[in-house]
Parts: C-alpha cells; sequence; structure tokens
C-alpha cells in the first residue's frame, strides 16, 4: 500500500492504494495497527497469487448420497493389480469407488457387512504398505487389500484397538487403546498384520493422564509421537528395539486431537491448545495472528478436528461456536503464510484422491453421507447452486494522520473478473457501523461524502450470491481530503 500527500493545495488530499492482501487475516492486535496487507476477516478467499485476490472455488458431491451420519476415514489406496480407489467407513460398514470423482453413480459396499460400530468418530485409517487399515479403538482392527475385507482379530498377535496409527519403517504403529492410552505398539517389519503386543510395546511420558494422539514419520530414522500437552521423538537404529531412543522434545505443547498433526517440507504442522504449532518449536504458534478464530473454536468437540496439506496450504477443520462437528476450514497459505476462513463446508475427514498426474482434495461431510471433490475449475458455487460468501474487511486506515479528521473522498475498487457477481461494497469510520456505499459487477467508484468526517476508515467488500464465474479482485485505491483549515500540528 502506498500514500501520497501532495501539499501547496487549497485541500490536501490524502490516497492510499491497497493492491495486495496476501498478509491473510490479522485479529490479534488493532485493526489500525495491522500490516497494510493484511485484513480483519477474510471470509472464501483464495490468496495464493499476491496482487489477486480470488472467491475460493466451489466442491461438488460425488456419487450417492449415502444417509444422515458422516463419512469417516476418507482414504486412497492404490494396491498391486487393483486399480486405484477412495475408501471410507459410513455406519456399519466400508465403502469404496474406482472412480470416486463421478458426479453420478453408487458407492460401492464392499461386502454388505457389518463391521463396525455406527458412527465412530474415533475411526482413522492408513495405508500402510498396500493395504488399508481402519481402527476406531472399539472394534477390532479391519484391513482392505483392494479385493477384500479382514477382520485382523483381538489376540496378542493381532494390531491392538487403538486411535492413533502410523506406518513407519515398514511397521504399522498403533497406540491410544482403552486400556493403554499412552502406549505404542509396533508390528513386525514387513508384516503389518502381525504384532507381539506383550513384547513390541512401549509407553510413553506414562503418568500424565493423557494418550497418544498422532504419530508422524520426521526423518528416515525418526517418528515424532504428540500426547495432549507435549511432544516425544523415538529414534530408530537398528533392527531392534534395544537401539532405539526415546527422547521428549517439549512439554509444554501437544496436539489436541487425532489427524491433526501433518508433515510439510521438513516441518511438522499441529494443533495445540494454543493453536496451530511447528516443529521445530517457533515461540508464537503459527496461527498467532488469528487470535479471533482460535478464540471462537468449541475445544469441547475438538477431537473431531480434521488437519490435511494440500498444494501448498494448510486446511484445518474445526467446530466453532456451539456447533459438535467441523463447521469451518482455517486454511494457512504456506508461500505466503496468509490465514483465511472457509466457511460452508463441514468437514468429518479429509482425503487426497490420485487421478493419472493431478492430486484432488476430497472431505466426507461431518453430518451426512456425502463426498465431495473440491476446486473444481469451473465450480463457482458449492454444490450445484449454494452460494459462496465471499467477505472480506479491511484494515482500518488512518492515512498516517491518525490525529487529523478526513472528509469525503471516493474508494474505487478493481474487480478484474465479476460479470457473474455482484459485490456490495461498505465503509465503517471510526469503529462505527457498516454503511453501504453501493454495489458493483466490474471496477466502479464510490463516493464518501455522506459519511461525514472521520479519522479512521475501514471497509467491507461482500459477494454471497450464486455465480457464474470466479470472482477476481485486483485491490482498490481510496482518496480522501483533509478536514478544511485542520492545522497540521
Amino acid at each position: 500500500m502506498t500514500y501520497r500527500f501532495p501539499d501547496g493545495t487549497d485541500d490536501q488530499y490524502l490516497t492510499l492504494e491497497v493492491p495486495d492482501s496476501s498478509g491473510g487475516i490479522n485479529t490479534r492486535f488493532q485493526a489500525e495497527e495491522i500490516e497494510n496487507n493484511q485484513m480483519t476477516v477474510a471470509y472464501n478467499l483464495d490468496i495464493s497469487t499476491p496482487g489477486k485476490k480470488k472467491k475460493r472455488l466451489g466442491n461438488l458431491t460425488v456419487l450417492n448420497d449415502l444417509g444422515a451420519t458422516p463419512i469417516l476415514g476418507l482414504i486412497y489406496q492404490k494396491a498391486p493389480s487393483v486399480d486405484s480407489r477412495m475408501a471410507f467407513i459410513f455406519g456399519k460398514r466400508m465403502y469404496k469407488h474406482t472412480d470416486p470423482l463421478n458426479t453420478s453413480g453408487f458407492w460401492t459396499d464392499i461386502d454388505s457387512t457389518d463391521h463396525f460400530t455406527n458412527n465412530l468418530t474415533t475411526t482413522v485409517s492408513i495405508l500402510a504398505g498396500d493395504k488399508l487399515f481402519f481402527s476406531n479403538g472399539t472394534d477390532n482392527v479391519f484391513s482392505y487389500d483392494g479385493t477384500s475385507i479382514t477382520d485382523e482379530g483381538a489376540t496378542s498377535t493381532d494390531p491392538p484397538k487403538g486411535k492413533c496409527l502410523a506406518y513407519f519403517k515398514n511397521r504399522l504403529w498403533v497406540a491410544n487403546t482403552t486400556a493403554l492410552p499412552d502406549a505404542v505398539y509396533y508390528s513386525n517389519a514387513l508384516a503389518t498384520q502381525t504384532f507381539d503386543t506383550s513384547v513390541q510395546i512401549f509407553r510413553v511420558a506414562t503418568g500424565d493422564s493423557t494418550g497418544v494422539t498422532n504419530m508422524i514419520p520426521f526423518t528416515d530414522s525418526s517418528l515424532v509421537i504428540f500426547k495432549e500437552r507435549s511432544v516425544h521423538e523415538l529414534l530408530v537404529s537398528g533392527d531392534t528395539a534395544a537401539y532405539w531412543n526415546l527422547r521428549p522434545v517439549d512439554s509444554s505443547h501437544g496436539c489436541v486431537a487425532p489427524d491433526c498433526a501433518k508433515y510439510y517440507n521438513g516441518k511438522i504442522f499441529f494443533l495445540s491448545h494454543d493453536g496451530v504449532r511447528v516443529l521445530p518449536l517457533q515461540a508464537n504458534a503459527a496461527s498467532y495472528l488469528i487470535k479471533t478464530e482460535i478464540d471462537d473454536i468449541n475445544w469441547t468437540y475438538i477431537d473431531r478436528a480434521k488437519m490435511v496439506i494440500f498444494d501448498d496450504k494448510l486446511f484445518l477443520a474445526v467446530p466453532t461456536g456451539d456447533t459438535a462437528y467441523p463447521n469451518k476450514v482455517y486454511v494457512l497459505d504456506l508461500i505466503t503464510n496468509g490465514w483465511v476462513v472457509y466457511t460452508g463446508w463441514n468437514v468429518g475427514c479429509w482425503g487426497v484422491y490420485i487421478s493419472g498426474n493431478e492430486e484432488v482434495l476430497m472431505y466426507g461431510d461431518a453430518n451426512d453421507g456425502k463426498v465431495y471433490k473440491c476446486f473444481t475449475s469451473t465450480q463457482f458455487n458449492d454444490g450445484a447452486s449454494t452460494a459462496i460468501n465471499y467477505q472480506e474487511e479491511t484494515k482500518s486506515f488512518e492515512f498516517e494522520r491518525p490525529f487529523h479528521y478526513k472528509v469525503g473522498g471516493e474508494l474505487e475498487v478493481d474487480i478484474a473478473s465479476s460479470t457473474g457477481n455482484t459485490v456490495t461494497v461498505s465503509a465503517a469510520i471510526d469503529g462505527g457501523s457498516y454503511t453501504t456505499l453501493g454495489t458493483c459487477t466490474a471496477t466502479d467508484k464510490f463516493r464518501l461524502d455522506g459519511l461525514g468526517k472521520f479519522k479512521r476508515i475501514k471497509f467491507r467488500f461482500v459477494s454471497n450470491a450464486a455465480a457464474t464465474e470466479q470472482l477476481i479482485f485486483n485491490g482498490f485505491r481510496c482518496t480522501t481530503f483533509m478536514e478544511e483549515y485542520q492545522s497540521e500540528v
């Protein structure tokens, strides 16, 4: 953003230009103190291209709606001699499809048999080698090789009934059973279905009354293990546990929810009690600037939160307000480090499908039996016609004259593409309510004369009707005037 202060005229005007909002949301500081490229509200924005804000693309339901309970454990599988597919648990059964991006057709009930307790949100899944494993902490672990489902049993040589799974060093790792929530079990090498639970086990920080929540391979020889309020690292060298070493990494912060720790480019991002944090440790949380959003999380149901990293972005689905299931998605652009919020998506589980050379983000509904594909290039609404609410609220601008009154002028909104979108433009002065300045469907100008004099001004841009193309917003320019006869002292 640039300011201009012409001198030598009777009416001194002030001009600001804001071509970039890639800094994302900042509600940690006062609205007039945040950075020039930051916003106080950013709903359903794509800020991945500095200088161009876009309304996010929509989702689209694939295949059939299975009913009124959540999709659980959505996961991609590519196994030998079978086609790639997506699989998940719905109700008491396992479903799959080899063409999961198709908008018509039906999910396949793999063996028409009830294997699982209905609607257990503790369900987790993992691809270990060429087999999928599903576990929920209550029922026996089940595996799926792309052809048949196997009940892994409940003996001392079978996978334990854990709520946390990992695949590391050609072994399946299982943690957080009801009996021993702080225990980690591991299979034989190259035999993910074979355990010795009496021997192949270790405990993590026994005595702190919390269970293991996540296990993330960090390097070729280290497995990072998260508990609710601590982080540990298992260093694995040699073929037997006698050569392994478990050491604490952080005794203040842990991960509060299963499936909410993810590796990206030499770092692990994880959801802690104070927001999203990063390993190796940093002084502030990665979500430090989105204080208002973190404060809105419904921590009673935080164990249902879900995280995924896709296309250089972190997507964290969380329950907010009084909602018991994830109803908002906090999105961190890992290139620009800016946060935005997605509304309208109830994410019960994430999945990434690989179609040829393309990866497609998908999610299972947290409150309904639907699976969605995300960000279709021609999808400008959610579903067939549900409007996406683009809402941007700027910082509070003082034009570098915080104690001087300004009056009048105009706001120019630069819209590159909005034929299919109506944008409502509003302004608020000195902390007051918003006043609508008008609407537009292309680049336009709006007078500020009706607002009266002000010291600070902020703007709101909203587009929340069904659209026929993607809204692309290049920024805005505002010109106003110093109040007549105002001293510069």
